[in-house]
């Protein structure tokens, strides 16, 4: 055994000089947590597809109802000439698309003698220009979605703070109110809300928020729950912090990202449930346009012959929430990791 040892090479048992510099080297660039969830985000290839389609539809409802000379309430005379015309679109209707053709196989472009006009989403019954139409209930539709996730941001977040962080029976009382409100529909609340303040762009966006904020402060309470006896917030404590800076300079910060995937699923929700009382004969009055007005206008056209006034606003809603829902679930997953595995 030890002749083995004596005839091994002496090189076996050199050390390797060692560079303390190189160890404590940083080879990868120094990340804030934004700038890693921003990249994460992007290598989510549904994230990004969806930040695209809605960034694409975000963008034709500032810029599309300028596109045109007409607006969203316009008449187009003569109104009887321009009634009902399907889609017509320069280009696409030399290879039988969009070509304003009806499936009766009438052309009214050429019948009534407007052959040199184009409406590229058509005309509804009324003799409105659909593009306008469409793109301005867009704007709408998004306004009041985004205004929901306003009003339940404030007030779920606020509620779910306080009841949180001071616990007890301050939180057993919020809690309380809060199944109270939850156990009434909130369809019932809606309605007779704005029956109460009449239909319009903001007693349907105060109306969808004042119920929605539920979700939020349940989030809230149980990450300030999480959070209010950690170390950081007992040290600033001691320092002499208020109660207002604890919630609001030390908790609130660390619960961002939570919140604000919260607000991302809120504005789909939102924009559907105004769609859904359009629907049913709760949304705005005429002549304001929104997606659900126009869905629920085409609707009684299908018959007729004219689906095209349905499917059109349909389809841009549909991926309006498709790609919000998207890039809220990339967004989730940037922000928590960890939500990944769960």
């Amino acid at each position: 055994m030890n002749t083995d040892i004596k005839n091994m090479p002496k090189d076996l048992f050199e050390l390797t000089p060692v560079d303390n510099n190189m160890n404590e080297k940083i080879e990868r660039p120094s990340l804030t947590f934004w700038q890693d969830a921003w990249a994460r985000l992007k290598r989510n290839k549904g994230a990004m597809f969806g930040l695209i389609v809605m960034s694409i539809i975000i963008l034709l409802a500032i810029i599309g109802p300028s596109m045109n000379s007409y607006t969203y309430k316009q008449q187009i005379q003569p109104i009887k000439n321009y009634t009902k015309l399907h889609p017509r679109v320069q280009g696409l209707e030399k290879i039988g698309i969009a070509n304003g053709i009806e499936k009766s196989g009438k052309n009214k472009y050429i019948e009534k003698g407007i052959e040199k006009d184009y409406f590229w989403f058509g005309t509804d019954e009324l003799g409105r220009d659909l593009w306008t139409r469409v793109w301005s209930g867009t704007r709408v539709s998004l306004y009041i979605g985004l205004l929901a996730a306003l009003v339940d941001l404030l007030i779920g977040v606020t509620y779910g703070a306080v009841s949180g962080f001071y616990g007890g029976k301050v939180d057993i009382y919020m809690m309380r109110v809060i199944e109270i409100i939850g156990g009434i529909p909130s369809l019932v609340v809606v309605t007779l809300f704005i029956l109460i303040l009449q239909p319009g762009l903001l007693s349907m966006s105060l109306a969808i928020g004042l119920t929605g904020w539920m979700g939020m402060s349940r989030v809230v309470r149980s990450q300030i729950l999480k959070l209010k006896n950690q170390e950081f917030v007992l040290a600033s404590r001691t320092l002499g912090a208020s109660n207002f800076q604890l919630i609001w300079k030390h908790l609130i910060p660390n619960i961002l990202g939570q919140v604000i995937i919260m607000t991302t699923f809120t504005i789909p929700g939102a924009i559907f449930y105004e769609a859904f009382l359009a629907f049913i004969g709760l949304g705005l009055p005429a002549p304001n346009a929104s997606l659900g007005v126009l869905i629920n206008d085409g609707y009684k056209f299908i018959k007729a012959g004219h689906a095209y006034m349905m499917v059109i606003p349909s389809v841009i809603i549909c991926l309006l929430m498709l790609g919000l829902n998207l890039f809220a679930n990339g967004l989730r997953d940037a922000l928590d990791p960890k939500m990944r595995n769960l």
